[in-house]
């Protein structure tokens, strides 16, 4: 994800955030990184999505792009952050519906509620979008902490009156 960020949007500064450093066998203060800043968020690897889930909490920036490492950038992300100034959290919904093997904590058709990519996604460091984490967190902690795109996607149906968010399909 970084080499291709770097490549098309040069300028923008990147945060690891990551409770993985089984690869390297050093302190985080002496990895070499091309990222602009790393954090370590010492969990065990079978916390990874809780560790993603809680990324609010650990970014540096008031404005964030989150990517998941597999996510290639082919151009220039710009326009997301442009669209955080009228919207507070932007992500892909997924064209797939969600069928039958998703459990959600609330009353919805499972043949008519959305998916989301939860791979890419940018949000805005408000209290609204706070809430919106710590409610993913919450959720996914209630369904077994096995899978982060049920809990992602109750969140959004039950937050979607009170939180602005744009489709990334869009951009």
């Amino acid at each position: 994800s970084l080499m291709s960020l770097r490549k098309s949007n040069p300028d923008l500064r990147a945060q690891l955030i990551t409770n993985q450093l089984g690869f390297v066998n050093a302190s985080i203060e002496s990895i070499v990184t091309p990222f602009d800043e790393v954090t370590f968020v010492d969990k065990p690897d079978k916390d990874n999505r809780l560790v993603k889930i809680s990324v609010y909490k650990y970014s540096i920036f008031q404005s964030t792009l989150y990517l998941d490492c597999d996510t290639e950038v082919l151009n220039s992300i710009n326009s997301g952050f442009n669209l955080l100034n009228d919207y507070d959290f932007l992500i892909r919904p997924n064209p797939t519906p969600c069928g039958y093997s998703y459990k959600f904590k609330l009353p919805v058709d499972q043949n008519d509620c959305t998916l989301f990519n939860g791979g890419v996604w940018f949000f805005s460091k408000k209290e609204n979008v706070r809430y919106l984490f710590g409610t993913w967190k919450d959720l996914f902690v209630e369904l077994g902490n096995s899978a982060d795109q049920p809990s992602l996607a109750s969140t959004i149906h039950k937050m979607r009156n009170k939180i602005k968010i744009y489709p990334l399909s869009m951009i």
